[in-house]
């Protein structure tokens, strides 16, 4: 599986970060999207997933996901609606999170 993402972001390298540590198998290569105003891609044989849907993706690829129960729920379809709103929000707002400023380094 290969996750595309915006490299210039420090939310997006930190969640990459984190994701990397819980990859114990390493099932997931992380690489730059070239088109950085997208969204994160997930690649997964023919399969191209993004938003909500992608991060859903990863996180199920990811054994720690499954130790923590309740987060685990989330991953249920009838949360999508929930998940996409928190997605566009969080990838509108992605460079202001975690930083100071909101301009793109």
């Amino acid at each position: 599986m290969i996750v595309l993402y915006d490299a210039r972001c420090g939310f997006c390298r930190q969640s990459r970060h984190i994701s990397e540590a819980l990859d114990w198998f390493g099932l997931i290569k992380w690489e730059p999207n070239p088109q950085t105003e997208s969204s994160i891609v997930v690649l997964s044989g023919e399969n191209r997933l993004t938003h909500w849907k992608a991060v859903k993706k990863i996180a199920v690829r990811l054994p720690l996901t499954w130790l923590l129960v309740i987060p685990s729920i989330a991953l249920l379809p009838v949360f999508n609606p929930i998940g996409e709103k928190v997605y566009r929000w969080i990838a509108l707002n992605r460079y202001c999170i975690g930083s100071n400023n909101c301009r793109i380094e």
